[in-house]
């Protein structure tokens, strides 16, 4: 996704604003879907505005993303647990990130693709995982979503997207894929002192011969 801030010639940074929503008639799920991809377009673009007037529309930008995501996951319900476990499966998570992020057991995962049926509140769990997978593919130009959900925030700090969406941080990981939040913004955002909690007393440096080595952390490093 592109974050719709240009710079002119002499410098000055301007915003390009997306197309206006078209609310002029009763819509179909998947106009419904299009829309409100349009609707948090215009949302990032209000929140691109706020980062140049220093207004706060982060609240509004969130609330966008509810009503496309669960626009989406009333799409993706209708497709039945067993197809939407396997698309996961097929996007590269493994099945215990899976069970992580849906707040269940591995066991159960495996009940329900040899032919268990899930809850009704578990199967929107599902769905409303593979419409936010969706999102993040579709709308945010993460094309690996599968292996970047899996990679640590930061350096040292075992903390991942995956973390984020099983403490029910969606709209961080989402921010955090369309660039409006960095890795240390949203470490500071879901475990504040993230910071000294993971420093290490060990630091890696360079020996004499050449190759990586292992030390004390000088006081004060």
């Amino acid at each position: 996704m592109t974050s719709g801030i240009e710079e002119t010639l002499t410098g000055e940074l301007t915003v390009a604003p997306p197309p206006e929503l078209d609310v002029s008639r009763t819509l179909t799920i998947d106009e419904l879907i299009q829309d409100t991809h349009a609707l948090v377009e215009r949302a990032g673009y209000l929140r691109n505005v706020n980062s140049i007037q220093g207004d706060d529309l982060g609240e509004f930008h969130g609330q966008t993303f509810q009503v496309a995501l669960e626009a989406r996951t009333v799409k993706e319900a209708k497709r039945g647990h067993k197809y939407l476990l396997e698309q996961l499966s097929e996007l590269g998570f493994g099945w215990s990130d899976i069970a992580k992020m849906l707040g269940v057991s591995v066991p159960a995962l495996r009940r329900w693709r040899l032919g268990d049926k899930p809850t009704a509140e578990h199967l929107r769990h599902i769905a409303t995982l593979v419409a936010f997978v969706t999102m993040i593919r579709e709308d945010r130009l993460v094309d690996d979503v599968a292996s970047w959900m899996e990679m640590p925030l930061v350096d040292g700090v075992p903390l991942t997207s995956i973390d984020m969406y099983a403490k029910g941080q969606l709209l961080t990981v989402f921010e955090l894929a369309s660039e409006h939040l960095t890795p240390s913004g949203a470490l500071d955002r879901i475990e504040p002192g993230w910071r000294e909690k993971y420093r290490s007393d060990f630091e890696v440096y360079r020996a004499e011969d050449g190759q990586p080595a292992i030390r004390p952390r000088a006081l004060g490093g």
